[in-house]
């Protein structure tokens, strides 16, 4: 489900509310580091995961920003009360501009799974790319224009990326797991964005007494494996019913378990949020 057309007229410039973004006058120098954020009832979903990963992602840019959480969540709240919005994802950027840092946060056209493909599951697809440092969030044109070319190409709901060695990594907007009876496989940590979503499943899984196993996993060796799902900030935890010509068992009972443990923690994460 595609929500409409973005048409919150704020955003968010260094902590003031603007029009639009011709505040700046100009395109962001170098590195974008960014963060999107699934906004519930008008919060931010694991608010503090995505705030450590966005000054992780600073550092690894070398890029010195030091805003706290909490002003960013005094923006936030500015941001989504002048806008008044409740269910959407909200981006937020750090850059530079004549060498000048900035940081901006504004709303995104949301593109939510409908509720039928958690039942039908989705086709995804390779792509022969990799990141050069995938553990920080780095907007990379290059790939993303790649992927949604191939994506829309192929009628894919998401594309895998497969690195020089033919190892599968991650998605362009999403990390994968692959279940092998009771255990879960995915990629190593250092070769993937550290996903927020990718990490309260595994913390989930494991509380819930599944294995799971970071391994490289090559493309070739899809096959060997029952099932499989994506995670992300929209999707959530969904199954994957099929990649490249190869399908997958999309009533697995260990998908349907890790995706009702993943809802019932996001329930319980919006309802503990304050501003």
């Amino acid at each position: 489900m595609i929500l409409p057309p973005v048409t919150y007229p704020y955003i968010i410039i260094d902590g003031d509310i603007c029009l639009d973004k011709a505040p700046l006058n100009s395109t962001p120098e170098g590195t974008v580091v960014y963060e999107v954020v699934r906004l519930i009832e008008g919060k931010p979903l694991f608010w503090d995961e995505h705030y450590h990963r966005l000054m992780e992602s600073c550092s690894i840019a070398h890029l010195n920003f030091s805003l706290s959480s909490t002003a960013l969540i005094a923006a936030l709240k500015k941001l989504v009360t002048s806008n008044g919005a409740s269910f959407i994802n909200f981006k937020l950027e750090v850059f530079s501009v004549a060498s000048q840092l900035h940081y901006r946060m504004f709303f995104i056209t949301s593109n939510y799974p409908d509720k039928l493909l958690y039942t039908t599951g989705v086709p995804l697809g390779f792509l022969n790319e990799e990141r050069i440092d995938p553990s920080a969030k780095i907007i990379n044109v290059s790939i993303r224009n790649k992927a949604n070319r191939l994506i829309e190409q192929e009628n894919f709901f998401e594309v895998l990326l497969v690195n020089a060695k033919g190892e599968i990594t991650e998605g362009s907007r999403s990390n994968v797991f692959f279940i092998a009876g009771t255990r879960l496989l995915t990629p190593p940590l250092h070769e993937v964005l550290p996903g927020v979503t990718r990490f309260h499943v595994i913390q989930i899984a494991q509380q819930m007494g599944f294995s799971v196993d970071e391994v490289v996993i090559k493309a070739a060796d899809i096959s060997s494996f029952d099932s499989a799902f994506i995670t992300g900030t929209s999707p959530m935890l969904m199954p994957v019913s099929s990649l490249n010509s190869h399908t997958f068992n999309i009533q697995h009972p260990v998908c349907k378990t890790l995706l009702d443990g993943y809802q019932q923690k996001v329930i319980e994460n919006i309802n503990s949020f304050e501003y």
